[in-house]
C-alpha cells in the first residue's frame, strides 16, 4: 500500500509462497514474497499540499478508512468501488482510527480548531450517518472492546473508557510521572482483554491492566503483549 495524495489498494494472492523445502521441515524465518494482483486508485487529492493519513480496512474486509491532513475523514466500500466522505474537520484535527471487531463501526479520534485542550470522537457507520462524542480532552490512541459498546482511548493526563451508550468516558489511570516522548500520550499501545483495558505505559515499558472499579494491575516489563480470551491469557 503506498500513501502520499493517492491511497492505493494492493491485492495480494492469499497466503505466503514459500519455497517447497519449507513444506518438508519447520525454517525458522523462511524467505517468503508477495505476488502483487492489483492495485486501484480509490481517492485523488485536490491540491498538492493535502495528504492522506491511517488507512485502516474493516475487520470483515469490506470497507477502507483513512484521514486526510485537510481534517476529512473517508471510506470506500470494496464492493460498490465508490468513496464517501464521513466527517470534515479542520487541518490536522483527525487522529488515529480503528474499526470495530465486532463489525462495520468505525471511529476516529478529533482535536478542535479553537481549543486545542479538547476534543472528540467520532463514530460512524459507512453508509450511515457520524455523530462526535465529546471528551474533555483531545483524545489519542484510540481501541474498541470486542463487542462494539465501548472505547479506550489515552489523553496526555491518563486512560479513559467511553461505554457508546452513555456518552461519558470515565478516567480508568491517571497520567504515571516520569519521562515520555514530547506530545506523547499518558499510554501507548492500548487494547482490550474482554472489559479489561491493557497500555503500556509513555516512555516505558511498563505494562498495566484495569478493570473499571477494580485495582490497576501491574503486568511487568515487556516488549508486547498479546490477550488469548479462548484460553483467558496473556502472552
Amino acid at each position: 500500500m503506498k500513501i502520499r495524495r493517492t491511497i492505493s489498494i494492493t491485492a495480494a494472492v492469499a497466503g505466503l509462497l514459500l519455497p517447497a523445502a519449507a513444506e518438508e521441515s519447520s525454517v525458522m524465518n523462511p524467505p517468503a514474497t508477495l505476488k502483487l494482483a492489483e492495485t486501484i486508485k480509490v481517492w485523488q487529492a485536490g491540491d498538492t499540499n493535502t495528504s492522506a493519513r491511517q488507512a485502516r480496512f474493516s475487520a470483515d474486509g469490506r470497507w477502507l478508512a483513512w484521514s486526510t491532513s485537510d481534517g476529512q475523514l473517508m471510506a470506500y466500500s470494496l464492493e460498490t468501488k465508490a468513496s464517501q466522505k464521513v466527517w470534515q474537520g479542520v487541518a490536522g484535527s483527525a487522529g488515529d482510527l480503528a474499526w470495530c471487531p465486532a463489525g462495520g463501526l468505525g471511529a476516529c479520534v478529533v482535536r478542535k480548531e479553537a481549543d486545542k485542550k479538547s476534543g472528540s470522537l467520532v463514530v460512524w457507520r459507512p453508509g450511515g450517518e457520524a455523530r462526535a462524542l465529546p471528551v474533555s480532552e483531545p483524545p489519542m490512541n484510540l481501541a474498541w472492546r470486542d463487542d462494539g459498546k465501548a472505547v479506550a482511548f489515552a489523553t496526555l493526563s491518563g486512560l479513559y473508557l467511553l461505554p457508546l451508550g452513555e456518552g461519558v468516558a470515565q478516567k480508568l489511570m491517571e497520567a504515571v510521572n516520569g519521562w515520555r516522548p514530547k506530545g506523547a500520550a499518558a499510554y501507548e499501545d492500548v487494547m482490550f482483554a474482554g472489559d479489561a483495558v491493557i497500555a503500556r505505559v509513555a516512555g516505558t515499558m511498563k505494562w498495566v491492566l484495569k478493570r473499571v472499579g477494580q485495582d490497576t494491575v501491574d503486568l511487568g516489563e515487556c516488549r508486547a503483549v498479546v490477550p488469548d480470551m479462548a484460553r483467558n491469557r496473556l502472552y
